[in-house]
């Protein structure tokens, strides 16, 4: 996604253990380029999911740009969770949304907040199980 300064910054998905969506250490990575794409620099963690001291899924980043009010603000939407898609499927674990900041077009980030109450009902008697933030950017 193209920062309000220009600057192109790009997400993906770090996973630890393998390629597969079930693997257990997801992190969300991002590298911005300041020359248009020619070059990147370097691979930095955006977001992580620690639960207890162990480490689990954090995926599907959905950056948005505040090009509104003018303050560049990227706001980074994604999902976290502790068991696979297939065990919350079934009901056991919950996926839980999350945001967080930028506030310098990429280069750091701040105030993880859980926003799942205000965008998810994953306990009964909705159980919208399985949630997606959107892929890509809007």
């Amino acid at each position: 996604m193209r920062a309000l300064n220009g600057d192109l910054v790009a997400f993906a998905e770090g996973r630890v253990e393998s390629a597969s969506d079930s693997t257990r250490t997801i992190r969300i990575v991002s590298k911005v380029s300041r020359d248009n794409g020619r070059t990147w620099g370097a691979l930095r963690v955006v977001a992580r999911n620690i639960v207890d001291g162990v480490e689990h899924a954090a995926m599907n980043a959905s950056p948005v740009v505040d090009t509104v009010r003018g303050t560049g603000r990227i706001v980074l939407v994604f999902k976290k969770l502790e068991s696979s898609e297939w065990e919350i499927a079934q009901g056991r674990g919950v996926m839980r949304t999350s945001c967080i900041f930028s506030d310098d077009h990429g280069q750091s980030w701040h105030g993880e907040r859980d926003i799942t109450a205000q965008v998810h009902r994953p306990q009964p008697p909705d159980n919208w199980r399985i949630q997606v933030p959107t892929l890509g950017h809007a």
